[in-house]
């Protein structure tokens, strides 16, 4: 194309969209950057505005928070955990308690076992191998006392075997209860010493 073979109109019309261009260029150069880093910063601002609120909605619960802690504090958390965490002193803590319900509900203890113990964590598990012998209605109250005290107790593998061999058609149903062999493990938690 020959600049020199062009009208003067053509010349300025030329000369206009070159004009054009350029301006778009440098505007397109200096105000799409721009324009991109008030997007990137609006958004930015618009996520820190967000945080803001959340954290200003938990900072507002603290007192709340604070005053729930303080009141679980005070109920004594540890009275539900064994008090030694020494195996042998907790198994005869478990020993104790258990013997106790067993005997002040009408059961007999037959035998106690003491398998070792399992560290979980923070808590060490004391288990007691028990088996007695009982009434149903005895082994319910033994049960029920074993699992309402402190600190708490858990009963697992429980079984109850009959020693009637069989029972006459012409027994009285309401008479006296039959007495079952009961065997169960019961367990309970104690907290170890500086991890708590």
């Amino acid at each position: 194309m020959n600049l020199g073979a062009l009208t003067p109109r053509q010349s300025k019309m030329l000369a206009g969209s070159i004009l054009a261009a350029l301006v778009l260029l440098i505007l397109t150069i200096v105000v799409g950057p721009i324009s991109w880093l008030y997007y990137h910063y609006d958004q930015a601002i618009d996520k820190q505005a967000d945080l803001l609120a959340r954290y200003s909605r938990l900072g507002a619960t603290t007192a709340d928070l604070a005053r729930q802690l303080e009141a679980l504090k005070a109920k004594n958390p540890r009275e539900f955990f064994l008090k030694s965490t020494v195996p042998a002193m907790a198994a005869s803590e478990v020993q104790e308690m258990v013997k106790t319900a067993v005997e002040g509900n009408g059961g007999k203890v037959i035998s106690l076992q003491i398998p070792a113990h399992k560290d979980d964590g923070n808590f060490r598990k004391v288990t007691v191998n028990i088996q007695m012998s009982a009434t149903v209605t005895a082994t319910q109250k033994i049960f029920y006392a074993l699992e309402t005290q402190k600190p708490y107790f858990l009963l697992d593998n429980v079984s109850i075997h009959s020693n009637a061999l069989r029972i006459p058609r012409d027994a009285n149903p309401l008479g006296p209860e039959i007495e079952h062999i009961v065997q169960f493990d019961v367990f309970g938690y104690a907290v170890l010493a500086g991890r708590s």
